[in-house]
């Protein structure tokens, strides 16, 4: 009896088959499928993921009006402020111009690809220092409300630029981090020892 007739060898010969040639999109291997390139889905999803990142890199360009204070060129290219106040009616916050929800659904796809299935290429110290901030929104966001204009008041003393701005943003960025880090420290109570019982020192 050769070892092709015997049920489990044959159905499972046929499952690493099925599990080798099959394709599977958004980061995940394909092994035999790949070597033939991409799949439509793949080149529709490659191509939407272009004209995504092209259509919000465009809007981080033109996002401010003319003049100095303008963080998408600092007022070297005033081309980019007349871009912005001619399409003013879609880019409104009052009615939500639509240009602005086809920018944040961008964004949406462009996270969305970028994490992959399932986020499975979320991952490595970034990461982990970002969700370990968003564990911690209350606190983050009430330390923002304070970061915020004691920086803003910083920049207007020291004199706006490209690297009063930067320093700025990055400060303020440590400051979040380092707010959630403690926040969590605090709510993981590690002065409370544990006692034989279950039950903690300060109870």
């Amino acid at each position: 009896r050769t070892a092709s007739s015997n049920p489990t060898t044959t159905s499972s010969t046929i499952a690493a088959t099925l599990g080798t040639n099959s394709s599977s999109s958004h980061g995940v291997s394909c092994p035999s499928a790949c070597e033939i390139g991409p799949t439509n889905a793949d080149q529709r999803e490659l191509v939407l993921l272009a004209i995504c990142i092209a259509y919000v890199a465009f809007a981080s360009l033109v996002a401010c009006q003319n003049g100095y204070y303008c963080h998408s060129g600092f007022g070297y290219v005033p081309a980019f402020g007349d871009i912005n106040l001619a399409l003013a009616p879609w880019v409104e916050k009052t009615n939500q111009g639509i240009l602005r929800y086809v920018h944040f659904m961008a964004t949406v796809y462009i996270a969305w690809y970028v994490s992959g299935e399932f986020g499975s290429n979320l991952k490595g110290p970034v990461v982990e220092i970002i969700r370990r901030v968003g564990t911690q929104t209350l606190a983050v966001f009430l330390t923002s409300t304070i970061v915020a204009p004691m920086l803003g008041i910083f920049i207007e003393r020291v004199g706006k630029g490209f690297f009063v701005d930067g320093f700025a943003n990055l400060l303020g960025i440590v400051i979040l981090i380092m707010a959630g880090r403690l926040t969590g420290w605090f709510k993981s109570s590690p002065w409370r020892s544990r006692i034989p019982g279950g039950r903690s020192d300060a109870s």
